[in-house]
């Protein structure tokens, strides 16, 4: 979220308190031991580089043995559903080489998606999975989508999201919806008199699931709970940061679909 944040230039008295808070954490963590004996820790320890170089410092680990864990294969010595190769993928673009975001649009043509699965046989999982992809293909909004994809490929993509948009604003699923509304910003969504309408019905729909202390629950069920100080940290942590970030880069894009 952090990185994200800073890669659009959106800073605040909080933003930099939180910041100096994580750079000191990240420093003191022990990555080369996590990185050691998980193979799923290639994203943990890429964005940790990531967050430390965009506060223009170097990684609180050795790049070298980052380097040798990849040419001993050892990232890719676990399964991976195609949305994760592409997270893994996006990770040594970050570490290893640039050369590497070249497989994005490659494993991303074996997700559901790109597989052309009907969207009423999508799962949660499978819009996780349209989501994440849109992260990387994008760079989290650093990109521009035709950078990797075909036109007639990102417009069917941006025509989707729309749909499961809609979709998934008749489910109780505020962490979904969430992705889904920062995949709009980073892929820009026409805005259309239809889309302004339903990205702001999903807006407000965020926005009704957020405390006065600032947390956003993931499903309404969780709300009452949450206002009677009842939820725990691992209850409301994600759908928070992905919706800090949707309502922090739409206040910087100066609310978008606004009409």
């Amino acid at each position: 979220m952090l990185t994200t944040l800073a890669n659009h230039d959106i800073r605040s008295g909080t933003i930099s308190k939180l910041t100096r808070r994580a750079l000191a954490y990240g420093a003191e963590f022990d990555w080369h031991q996590l990185a050691a004996y998980d193979a799923s820790a290639a994203t943990v320890v890429a964005i940790v580089g990531d967050f430390f170089a965009s506060n223009q410092l170097p990684s609180p680990f050795e790049t070298e043995f980052i380097h040798f864990l990849h040419g001993i294969g050892f990232c890719e010595g676990m399964d991976r559903v195609p949305f994760r190769e592409m997270d893994l993928a996006y990770s040594l673009g970050l570490m290893i080489s640039p050369e590497f975001r070249k497989e994005l649009p490659v494993w991303f043509a074996s997700t559901t998606f790109g597989q052309r699965q009907h969207l009423t046989r999508y799962t949660t999982d499978d819009i996780y999975s349209v989501t994440h992809a849109v992260f990387y293909l994008t760079d989290f909004g650093r990109s521009q989508l035709t950078d990797l994809l075909d036109t007639v490929t990102a417009e069917r993509l941006r025509k989707e999201l729309v749909a499961l948009t809609a979709m998934v604003l008749r489910a109780d699923n505020v962490d979904v919806l969430g992705e889904l509304l920062l995949c709009w910003l980073f892929c820009h969504v026409e805005n259309t008199f239809l889309n302004r309408t339903l990205f702001h019905q999903a807006f407000e729909r965020l926005l009704s699931a957020t405390t006065t202390e600032g947390q956003v629950v993931p499903t309404m069920k969780l709300l009452q709970r949450a206002q009677s100080g009842q939820t725990s940290f691992a209850d409301v942590y994600h759908t928070t940061l992905v919706c800090c970030m949707v309502f922090a880069v739409a206040a910087k894009k100066r609310m978008p679909y606004a009409g």
